[in-house]
């Protein structure tokens, strides 16, 4: 499959081999990323700022073209992962897998981002912590 970048800068490619090639428009090769299984769907975000891989290996990978970064998101074991989305703000992902269940998962820098901003977590009342066995 091939795709243009929402900004019409860059291209994707994906063919049997397992990898997705990032072409400039003049037909440059940029970079690759390998999965080990077969990639079933590739998708930028709407900002052209990442790209969204599925694969038959069981991952997602979330490529960050600027910093040049890859997180992977594993599926449990034996889960074909047969597509990719991003949320309309860019901020979720989406996967689906073979197994019938569609994943939600963040993108980590904006994990980050609420972390830092989210105030200090209330301790956990007495009864709770002995519910989870959660120590002192």
């Amino acid at each position: 499959s091939a795709m243009f970048a929402p900004d019409n800068r860059l291209i994707l490619t994906t063919a049997y081999d397992n990898i997705l090639r990032l072409w400039n428009t003049g037909g440059t090769l940029r970079d690759s990323l390998v999965h080990q299984g077969f990639i079933t769907s590739a998708v930028f975000s709407g900002d052209s700022r990442y790209v969204l891989t599925a694969s038959e290996d069981g991952t997602a990978r979330l490529w960050d073209l600027q910093r040049e970064t890859v997180t992977e998101f594993t599926h449990p074991p034996n889960v074909l992962v047969k597509s990719a989305v991003f949320s309309p703000d860019n901020q979720y992902l989406l996967t689906a897998g073979d197994d019938g269940i569609a994943r939600a998962w963040w993108r980590p820098d904006v994990i980050y981002q609420w972390l830092k901003t989210t105030p200090a977590v209330a301790p956990l009342a007495p009864e709770t912590r002995a519910l989870y066995q959660v120590g002192e």
